[in-house]
């Protein structure tokens, strides 16, 4: 995609790299970078082909956090503009509201919105010197997308209580105990991870892929028996699909089945 000032972004076939690229400034979020980001999402929900969404930052870090200097910006605005600017602004619940996919590649910081955007992917590997966390009650404010919501359930309200009061960091260790990382490897071993774990989702059903990923963000908002129906709901449409005719028939035959999305 071109005019990007902010970030890089690469389609190739069914993957969407899109890297954070404010490498001197940790890679910090901005009123640019949210625009922008608004605008990459929105083309890659409405984009069919692309079956799988990689998230990463330039130069050894995922995002250091939200830009200072557009903290100050909105703190010079009325409360009621500040909501709406932030409302329509970039959030990690776009990321959730993705179709597709969305596995975050995190090496080095991610902190505050770093963090949280971390947090609105569905899968995170990390290496083994990535540090998560939320410090913006050094500041004087509070997570403002979702930080304090998302992470309770990930890693558990006490751990949560930690991080969001008192700027503790998780490292990397901690995160993969937590379950806050699916995997954890060394710098250099970061890319061949994350193509590994793209490989692997491509070879599965995209139309399956994208029914299970709504179940489980339906999981954070709904209540046990509610989640259970929308799943029911979503398992009936895909048993009568291609994709479910040729993985049943693939399996009896003892081959890889041949997913078209239909």
């Amino acid at each position: 995609m071109d005019g990007l000032e902010t970030l890089a972004v690469e389609v190739d076939g069914p993957v969407a790299r899109v890297t954070f690229s404010r490498p001197k400034r940790l890679n910090a979020f901005n009123e640019a970078m949210s625009g922008e980001l608004v605008t990459v999402v929105d083309r890659l929900r409405d984009d069919p082909d692309v079956r799988v969404v990689v998230l990463r930052g330039e130069g050894g870090n995922f995002m250091g956090g939200a830009d200072i200097g557009m903290l100050q910006e909105w703190a010079a605005l009325e409360r009621d503009g500040l909501r709406d600017r932030l409302l329509a602004g970039f959030s990690p619940s776009l990321l959730e509201q993705l179709p597709q996919p969305v596995i975050a590649a995190v090496d080095g910081f991610a902190l505050g919105m770093g963090c949280e955007v971390s947090l609105g992917c569905d899968l995170r590997i990390a290496t083994s010197r990535a540090q998560f966390g939320l410090p913006e009650i050094t500041l004087g404010v509070i997570p403002g997308a979702g930080g304090s919501q998302r992470l309770p359930r990930l890693i558990g309200r006490t751990r949560a209580a930690r991080a969001v009061l008192t700027a503790a960091r998780i490292s990397a260790e901690q995160a993969l105990d937590w379950g806050l990382a699916n995997l954890v490897v060394e710098p250099e071993e970061l890319d061949g991870a994350v193509d590994e774990l793209v490989e692997e989702l491509l070879q599965l059903s995209p139309l399956a892929l994208r029914r299970a990923k709504a179940c489980l963000v339906a999981s954070d908002d709904r209540s046990l028996y509610p989640g259970i129906e929308f799943e029911l709901e979503n398992f009936v449409d895909a048993v009568g699909t291609e994709d479910a005719a040729e993985g049943t028939a693939a399996f009896l035959e003892k081959r890889r089945p041949q997913f078209k999305g239909s």
